[in-house]
């Protein structure tokens, strides 16, 4: 369909909203890797932020920029779901693995 964004495109567009700088990176696992956006001051209290099925981590745009203010913010994509998290590796079986 002409005029319409892919899913990636339509990704990039969202993080570009977030309010604050974002950097993002791709953390290693067994399982695969993990697509990871971090932001907030260094020294703040680390909080992980997880996507509700079927979302990805630049859902959070809205807020993030009030909870970076005094947190240090990663917001994940899932594996086995939609975002830029990668799942060749281990098979998941369970909340136990998605945490590992």
């Amino acid at each position: 369909m002409t005029g319409v964004p892919d899913f990636s495109e339509a990704y990039d567009a969202v993080l570009r909203r977030w309010p604050v700088e974002v950097l993002s990176r791709q953390v290693t696992s067994a399982y695969g890797s993990t697509q990871v956006h971090v932001c907030g001051p260094e020294d703040g209290t680390p909080l992980v932020l997880l996507p509700g099925g079927g979302a990805t981590s630049v859902a959070w745009f809205a807020a993030v920029g009030h909870l970076a203010r005094t947190h240090r913010v990663h917001a994940l994509d899932l594996m086995g779901d939609i975002g830029r998290s990668v799942h060749d590796g281990t098979p998941l079986r369970g909340a136990a693995d998605l945490t590992a």
